[in-house]
């Protein structure tokens, strides 16, 4: 039977004539390119500060690097679950304190933690994840970015990782002449 239908394809490609390779040759042989699997999410989600609850630097952020303390909230809203590991999770709120050497341009030597309480689709408590924040070396747009850097130490996701960015208002140049105290801002996050 596998010679019949190898003849057949062999007769059919023969008759179409050749057939010109599209793009550049790459391994992986007769079964196509050998393509490195993209990573799982197990929940992503839109995240903002709340306009009465900026994330808040004590000192406030400057042009040249130093040692802050962050604290403030962020919503969570429309999460999905690509991988369908946390199908009952649609928003949270997470409150967050955390210190880190900060400048207008990035921030690194992050070490806080924040608690995220979830909410299912009718917009019941459905359980916290608590979050371990940590970023050594972080190459950011702003400092807020690598807040969202981190492990979920337990509860809901416990062992994932947490990635996500925060695009602010905010100018380069606003924080290096007067300073920024405060980071409002909003973006992504994922958990996996």
């Amino acid at each position: 039977m596998y010679v019949a239908w190898l003849l057949a394809t062999l007769t059919a490609a023969a008759l179409l004539g050749p057939v010109a390779p599209v793009g550049p040759p790459v391994a992986g042989g007769l079964l196509g390119p050998v393509l490195p699997a993209e990573p799982a999410v197990a929940l992503a989600c839109e995240v903002t500060t709340p306009s009465t609850r900026p994330l808040r630097f004590r000192p406030q952020v400057q042009l040249t690097s130093a040692r802050v303390s962050v604290r403030g909230n962020l919503e969570l809203t429309r999460c999905v679950s690509p991988d369908r590991s946390a199908p009952t999770l649609r928003s949270g709120w997470a409150t967050m304190r955390a210190t880190a050497v900060a400048s207008c341009t990035g921030a690194r030597q992050v070490r806080g933690s924040a608690l995220i309480t979830w909410f299912d689709v009718t917009g019941r408590p459905a359980g916290t994840s608590r979050l371990r924040l940590g970023a050594d070396r972080l190459v950011a747009r702003h400092p807020a970015d690598a807040l969202l850097d981190g492990t979920v130490a337990e509860g809901f996701l416990a062992g994932e990782r947490v990635r996500g960015d925060l695009v602010t208002t905010s100018t380069l140049l606003d924080c290096a002449t007067r300073g920024v105290p405060a980071w409002p801002g909003k973006g992504r996050v994922a958990f996996g």
